[in-house]
């Protein structure tokens, strides 16, 4: 009986030091390639919090790539997203990149309308100016359902007409 409790010890010891060293040897999956476009000027960071330092810094509309399929991360209430860049990866904060497949941004001067329904006869959330990004959820008729990624009116869903947002 002795020797069947010190076998399940033993195994249960080896299968935990295998999963930690897994966590703990650096090595990350091998996942396809992720596109995100910078909606912001932004730092991209040793971790996940601004209290890590800069290792680049990532001009607005840049591309960057992730090599994760999960790579983001939630930590007290922020979402990161980790980051190739030219000396490393890093870390930015999710608020500040869009995915590229679906990033778009405003090309009318004029700015464009952010409905709360896909008509021109309900009211406007307010005008995304021209150069505001945004990312395309989904599509209804003319319009596209959207989140605003930029210019103050981050986080904001809504509808906006196909005409005036283009792909970046």
């Amino acid at each position: 009986m002795k020797r069947k409790i010190w076998s399940f010890m033993l195994a249960t010891l080896l299968l935990v030091a295998s999963v930690v060293n897994v966590g703990a040897s650096g090595d990350r999956p091998n996942y396809s390639d992720y596109q995100f476009t910078t909606t912001y000027a932004c730092n991209v960071r040793a971790g996940t919090s601004t209290d890590y330092r800069i290792i680049a810094s990532l001009p607005h509309g840049h591309i960057a790539y992730s090599d994760h399929s999960s790579s983001a991360y939630v930590y007290s209430q922020e979402r990161w997203i980790d980051l190739t860049v030219s000396n490393g990866w890093g870390w930015v904060r999710a608020d500040l990149v869009c995915p590229s497949n679906a990033c778009y941004v405003v090309t009318t001067q004029a700015g464009v309308h952010l409905r709360a329904l896909a008509t021109v006869d309900c009211e406007s959330l307010g005008i995304l100016p021209y150069g505001t990004y945004v990312e395309v959820l989904g599509t209804l008729g003319e319009f596209y359902h959207v989140m605003v990624r930029s210019t103050g009116m981050e986080g904001t869903y809504g509808y906006v007409s196909t005409q005036f947002v283009h792909y970046v």
